[in-house]
């Protein structure tokens, strides 16, 4: 639980970049889910959303498991860079499939499943990552801190993108 003296004040140079880039990054996610669901539920309905969840859903559910021994046995900040090339160039590949026209559903299923591939590393690499840069008994309300940093940057991501798409 994160108590009333639990701060990233006193934390590394590193720690606080970290979180900060952890921020941005959450934030232009809430973007691009907001985005990426508004084109498959406005072009497809709910059978194309049901299309690329199920296709998010199964690198991410079945490979976690892999991502995190992979976390493990190579340097976590070389994966963790990895993994954000792969978001980026994925949402790169993404708009320059929706430059011409409607991208067909498969092709954003493909996505999809890009997307909860790159998950299944980068979510237990961050958490990782987070216990090599902090003190064993400040990993609970570090990752705390970065949990709450993820869900603000969904919502003011979805509010962004809410209004570019309004």
């Amino acid at each position: 639980m994160i108590s009333v003296g639990t701060s990233i004040g006193g934390a590394s140079f590193r720690l606080k970049l970290f979180w900060f880039a952890n921020l941005i990054a959450s934030i232009a996610l809430g973007v691009y889910l907001v985005a990426f669901n508004w084109l498959v539920v406005k072009s497809y309905g709910a059978y194309g959303i049901s299309v690329t969840t199920i296709a998010y859903a199964i690198p991410q559910t079945t490979l976690v498991l892999f991502g995190g021994l992979t976390s493990d046995s190579i340097n976590k900040e070389s994966l963790y860079k990895i993994c954000q090339i792969l978001y980026v160039a994925v949402g790169i590949v993404l708009l320059l499939a929706c430059i011409n026209n409607l991208p067909p559903l498969w092709f954003l299923g493909l996505v999809s499943f890009a997307s909860g591939l790159t998950v299944a590393f980068s979510s237990p690499n961050k958490t990782s990552l987070i216990s090599s840069l902090v003190p064993e008994t400040q990993i609970t309300s570090i990752q705390q801190l970065f949990f709450f940093a993820t869900g603000l940057g969904w919502v003011l991501g979805s509010v962004l993108a809410s209004h570019l798409l309004s």
